[in-house]
């Protein structure tokens, strides 16, 4: 594995520092100029870490990278406000806030073009999409436990049309995700939707 055991790093204080400006500057040459201008020179040179000490803990680019996207990424937590609509409405804004930010408008798009070409970056994607569905998921779960939706709800479709649209307007249509509203309208379409696919033909 590339990188050094975790136990090591909090050992030394100066390893983390060396590994915390590594992935920073990694990070930010990603949002900036995506994944291919970041180049090991590139990083040692914004980070001030020798080639030798980056390739020590990270032995090839891509386990650089795939270490910076995930230094880069969140954990949100899910919220409860008791409300299915509330929660829904306000794990869709989350979700919309973080893609729509400045950070991710380079480094996203350029991780779906890396994932169709490498199988490592394709089990990235497909785990970065996973976290944030999964948030959504563990709304539509609990909801269900409460009676707030019906035991028979599709959880899996239901949390694609939530999350479908923010995805879709960050990496095809790039319509803005500021747009005053849109997570409310977006879970109001997604449970309409729902209800009426349940009414008798």
């Amino acid at each position: 594995m590339g990188d050094i055991d975790q136990r090591r790093h909090g050992c030394d204080p100066r390893v983390a520092r060396s590994r915390s400006a590594v992935l920073e500057a990694t990070g930010q040459l990603l949002c900036e100029e995506g994944f291919p201008g970041v180049t090991i020179e590139a990083v040692a040179a914004r980070s001030g870490v020798a080639k030798t000490t980056i390739y020590r803990h990270w032995p090839t680019r891509a386990e650089l990278l795939i270490a910076a996207f995930r230094h880069m990424s969140c954990d949100t937590p899910c919220v409860d406000t008791g409300d299915v609509r509330d929660d829904l409405v306000a794990v869709v804004q989350g979700l919309a806030d973080e893609l729509g930010s400045e950070r991710w408008a380079t480094a996203l798009p350029s991780l779906v073009a890396e994932a169709l070409r490498d199988p490592g970056f394709a089990e990235l994607h497909s785990a970065f999409v996973a976290e944030r569905r999964q948030k959504v998921l563990e709304v539509i779960s609990r909801a269900v436990e409460r009676g707030q939706l019906p035991a028979d709800t599709d959880a899996g479709l239901l949390g694609t049309m939530l999350a479908g649209p923010v995805f879709f307007r960050t990496l095809v249509t790039l319509e803005p995700l500021d747009e005053p509203g849109l997570a409310g309208r977006i879970v109001d379409a997604a449970l309409d939707g729902m209800r009426a696919s349940r009414v008798p033909g």
